[in-house]
């Protein structure tokens, strides 16, 4: 399938890459943060890294509008099963650390941002927190 690039604006469209460009371009970028120290889990809803220069553990856990980026320890780290086979269940692991960055966007709640700890980005530079964090206020002034 070919990537849609408009040459007027020079805009992608991000539907028109295939899964298995998408994969390739997700696999290029563990295979760099791997180099750089970090090492991840993924489950359905949830990521974890493990930062082995700084001995950093953040997760950060997504459904249906709800975010959250917690600072977890090794344990829990090392409980986290992307496979679900060891019966724990991730968002309890994940929700049961320290919370950096919290955000939700339902239909049921007027949608915020909650920063706890100012550092978040320095602690987890891999997340999507400062982006729903951006994206949260960007849409309540209209831009």
């Amino acid at each position: 399938m070919e990537n849609n690039i408009s040459e007027n604006n020079k805009t992608s469209d991000c539907s028109a890459l295939s899964l298995s460009d998408q994969e390739s371009a997700e696999r290029k970028y563990d295979a760099d943060a791997n180099e750089a120290g970090l090492h991840f889990k993924k489950g359905i809803g949830w990521k974890a890294c493990f930062d082995e220069k700084r001995g950093i553990y953040t997760a950060e856990r997504s459904w249906r509008g709800f975010y959250q980026l917690c600072e977890i320890d090794k344990e829990t780290y090392d409980k986290l099963d992307p496979t679900g086979k060891n019966g724990e269940d991730p968002d309890k692991l994940i929700g049961g650390g320290r919370v950096l960055v919290e955000a939700d966007d339902d239909y049921y709640t007027m949608p915020y941002c909650t920063v706890k700890d100012d550092n978040y980005n320095e602690l987890a530079p891999w997340s999507r927190a400062k982006e729903r964090y951006e994206r949260t206020y960007n849409d309540d002034k209209g831009t």
